[in-house]
Parts: structure tokens; sequence; C-alpha cells
């Protein structure tokens, strides 16, 4: 299958947030009643520190989208995995690893391939144009957990150098269990 990835600018991002919305709830199989708080989310994160954004496209068709940023205590995100941190590593001081990472890190916010399209290395794609972009020692996400990490993610969260921060997490909202990875960003390189 042959495709580009393109960058998308802050604009451009903010644009086609809806068409980049919809093929996320397709890929994760979320419901509809969520699309107009996601695009609104969505839109909101370009006004991040470190901003990065690409999409894969086959001619005009969208087949998958990355995008992430800074991370910063402000986040909901930051303090959710904050306390995650706490409770799953209690006794572990402020400068030590896992909290150390938090004070300097990217957040790969989404990285969505579309199903029809998935398997063929658009998402390795997608992640390695965007974390040539990452400029912190530490890149950050959150996964779904699947048994036996039995999954096209995990395995490649896994080839790429991603290790456990958090195991069975579960974010305040959602009834999820979820992994949260990090990895350095030379070894991602």
């Amino acid at each position: 299958m042959s495709y580009s990835i393109l960058d998308l600018p802050p604009a451009a991002f903010s644009t086609h947030a809806p068409a980049l919305v919809d093929l996320y709830i397709e890929a994760m199989g979320y419901e509809a009643s969520l699309r107009t708080r996601a695009i609104h989310s969505w839109r909101s994160a370009v006004m991040e520190a470190g901003f990065v954004a690409a999409c894969a496209l086959r001619g005009e068709e969208l087949l998958g989208v990355t995008y992430g940023f800074i991370g910063r205590p402000e986040h909901w995100w930051y303090r959710q995995i904050s306390q995650g941190i706490r409770r799953q590593h209690p006794g572990s001081h402020p400068t030590e690893a896992p909290a150390l990472w938090l004070r300097n890190y990217f957040e790969l916010a989404e990285i969505h391939v579309h199903p029809r399209a998935q398997g063929k290395g658009i998402g390795r794609a997608l992640l390695q144009h965007l974390l040539n972009q990452v400029h912190t020692p530490n890149i950050l996400l959150s996964t779904p957990e699947v048994p036996q990490e039995r999954s096209a993610a995990f395995h490649l969260y896994r080839s790429v150098g991603f290790e456990d921060v958090l195991r069975n997490f579960y974010f305040l909202g959602d009834p999820r269990p979820f992994a949260v990875l990090r990895a350095p960003s030379q070894v991602t390189q």
C-alpha cells in the first residue's frame, strides 16, 4: 500500500479535526456521541507547547493520524498519571524514576490507523515520524490493556523501546484498564 506521511501544522490539524476524530472513533470503536467533545479537545491541543501532528494519506484518503505535545502539571493526564505513580510506586522519591520521568516529557496523545489500513506499517511510520520531532528526554503514552499484550499497538510500542510505567491503571471516568508506557527519546530515534 502506497501512502504519504505529512506534517499537520496547528491550523491544518484544527481545520481537519472533524475528519481526524472520525478516524479515531472508528479505529477505537467509540460511540459517535463523543465526536463533538473530541473535536473540541483535539482543536485545543494545538495550543500546547511542542505540539506536533502528522497524518497518513493515500491520495486524498485519510489512513492514520498521530499527535502529541509537551506534558505539564496542569494537564488532567499528568495529574492522573502522577496519582497513579504515587499509588503503584509508594515510597518512591520525586527525584527517582518513574516520578522523575514526569519532569520533562512528550505526551503521545493519540495515534490511530483506520481499521482497513492496519497491519501495513502505517502506525510505525506515523510513530517514527512524530518521534523524530520530539526534543524531550522522555515520551509517555497510555494504551488500553489487552491480555498478554496481544495487540498491534503493544507490539509497536515494545518494538521501539517503550517500557512500563503503570499497568492496569484506571483513568477517572473510564472503566477500562490502561498501561502507561515510557521510552527515552534517544531509544526511539
